[in-house]
């Protein structure tokens, strides 16, 4: 076999010989991807799959918990906000200070209604005897608000 040179070929023949052996293709043909190429494509779509799927579980991580306080807090009534809305307790701790009498704190614990109701309820819950009270002492209060 010849040598071929280029004074031997012209600058057509020369170009269409080099060309294919510069884009790295042979006879002008291209090549179908080898495996390794699908390869590494499948291992970046994957990638990316589980990348979201992680995403997405790390968000709803951080919003379920909200959620769910938001689901075990009683319904907003008309016109008032959900969060402004709290249940009270049935029972108050107070400590007696001077000039509290028992009346006194009945008609704080009734906020408007009878105080005789709330009264007979505080003489029932602390177990007194008389309506003398003590500065100092804690006593339980019904909270007839709710």
């Amino acid at each position: 076999m010849s040598a071929i040179t280029p004074t031997s070929m012209s600058s057509r023949e020369l170009l269409a010989t080099a060309m294919p052996v510069l884009s790295g293709t042979s006879g002008g043909h291209h090549r179908k991807p080898g495996f390794l190429v699908l390869a590494g494509h499948w291992l970046v779509a994957l990638t990316v799959a589980v990348l979201t799927v992680v995403a997405v579980a790390a968000v709803v991580g951080a919003v379920l918990p909200y959620l769910a306080q938001a689901t075990e807090q009683p319904a907003a009534t008309s016109g008032v906000d959900a969060a402004a809305v709290q249940v009270a307790p049935a029972l108050v701790e107070y400590r007696v200070v001077p000039g509290d009498t028992l009346w006194s704190l009945a008609e704080r614990s009734a906020m408007g209604g009878d105080p005789r109701e709330a009264l007979d309820r505080i003489a029932q819950l602390n177990s007194l005897e008389s309506s003398a009270l003590q500065v100092g002492d804690t006593v339980l209060l019904p909270n007839l608000s709710n």
